[in-house]
């Protein structure tokens, strides 16, 4: 679950995926099971 709340994010039971081209990270819902882009690069 992804909850905003001004300049940060919290994510809790959720899967995180990180796309190792681009450093672009998403996270499934435990809830929806959608897969939702989250304001993370991964440099590494």
């Amino acid at each position: 679950m992804i909850v905003r709340g001004g300049l940060e994010v919290v994510i809790r039971n959720a899967i995180l995926k990180v796309e190792t081209p681009t450093g672009r990270v998403t996270a499934k819902c435990a809830r929806c099971k959608a897969w939702r882009e989250v304001p993370l690069r991964y440099v590494g």
